[in-house]
């Protein structure tokens, strides 16, 4: 079964020239489709943690995917970055009650993870009310992204955009400061398990530009968020690879 969108469905896209797309961290297969409207991400749902160790790719029938496809297309729709979503498909796998399911949206060519751009020259100054700004829309669109960690922001274009909103939630029925904090403890384990290293003065300018956005308490909202580990250790960096960390990005 596939679902695309009007405007991308093609009469041969089983056989649209594929080609494998590095995107140097997180989980899965991701395939890029030489569609003739441009080009396609096709991103495979796997199985984190320890279960991505047996049938990795196997689910139980369901709406996963198609759940993803109304949220991304309400955020698309409200004018949130992130790329057209363009469908999704679910095939069965020869074992009874089990499906494969694939994901589908317009690629950001020359994009790079919010980590990486954070760790150039003056990164952490430049992206932080972008990111700020997106993550209020973000709430006033009425959508949890229950998934934000730093490789699900991309910097691309000249701006901050979103990804990946598998099992994020519509409506989200948050108090702002509540959505707030606990967007901000998802980025910074986020930025833990990466090894991402901000300063004090860096994160604390961070969650007052968000502070600013969401009309919220400073003091109230840093009291609640976590700061990275600066060093996770030895066994936090074990315990992450074997419940499906990704890898650092240098």
């Amino acid at each position: 079964m596939i679902e695309l969108a009007e405007a991308w469905q093609h009469p041969d896209w089983d056989n649209l020239p594929r080609r494998p797309l590095d995107r140097r961290a997180g989980r899965g297969d991701v395939m890029l489709i030489d569609h003739p409207r441009g080009p396609v991400v096709a991103r495979d749902y796997r199985h984190g943690g320890l279960r991505r160790l047996v049938l990795a790719r196997h689910f139980a029938a369901g709406q996963r995917a198609a759940e993803e496809y109304r949220i991304h297309r309400h955020a698309f729709e409200r004018g949130l970055a992130t790329p057209e979503p363009i469908g999704w498909a679910r095939q069965p796998t020869g074992l009874p009650g089990l499906f494969t399911m694939t994901y589908y949206s317009a690629w950001l060519p020359d994009s790079i993870g919010l980590a990486s751009a954070l760790r150039q020259p003056g990164g952490a100054r430049r992206w932080t009310r972008p990111v700020a700004a997106l993550l209020k829309q973000l709430c006033d669109s009425d959508i949890w992204h229950s998934d934000l960690n730093l490789n699900n922001w991309l910097i691309g274009d000249g701006r901050v955009w979103l990804i990946d909103f598998d099992r994020g939630r519509l409506p989200h029925q948050l108090d702002g400061e509540v959505f707030l904090v606990k967007a901000l403890n998802r980025m910074s384990r986020s930025a833990g398990k990466l090894g991402l290293r901000l300063s004090p003065r860096a994160l604390h300018r961070f969650v007052l530009e968000c502070c600013v956005q969401f009309g919220c308490e400073p003091r109230a909202v840093l009291a609640q968020v976590k700061p990275p580990p600066v060093d996770p250790g030895f066994f936090r960096e074990i315990r992450w690879k074997i419940f499906g960390g990704w890898r650092k990005i240098g």
